[in-house]
């Protein structure tokens, strides 16, 4: 569980941070609501709601970890472009987790886009 959750970070996650975001999948509940997740990580859920995208009429900013592992940055270019209102921020040095990767920047990019 260690492994794969830090494989969401592109520069690392200090220990705290890992055993915080690992800690709820130990138990014997955590463990059954992980492999649920996992199953509903399915592409078919994305393809579903795609073509309302372009339906949404407000400002939206989306936010991608350049080094995101776990869903690659053309995703988060193909999102921004679906959404007639979107920017797109890519954070370098970021991964998935761009909250903890990178979060000066991504409180920054927040603010901007909020002002």
């Amino acid at each position: 569980m260690r492994e794969y959750v830090s494989s969401a970070s592109s520069p690392g996650l200090h220990p705290a941070v890992l055993d915080r975001l690992v800690d709820p999948w130990l138990d014997e509940a955590g463990q059954p609501a992980f492999y649920r997740q996992i199953a509903q990580a399915d592409q078919r859920f994305t393809d579903e709601l795609e073509d309302h995208l372009g339906a949404i009429g407000i400002p939206v900013l989306v936010c991608w970890g350049e080094d995101d592992a776990w869903i690659p940055v053309g995703k988060g270019h193909e999102l921004a472009t679906r959404i007639p209102s979107a920017r797109l921020r890519v954070l370098p040095g970021a991964g998935h987790l761009v909250q903890e990767d990178t979060p000066a920047e991504l409180t920054a990019a927040l603010l901007d886009f909020l002002a």
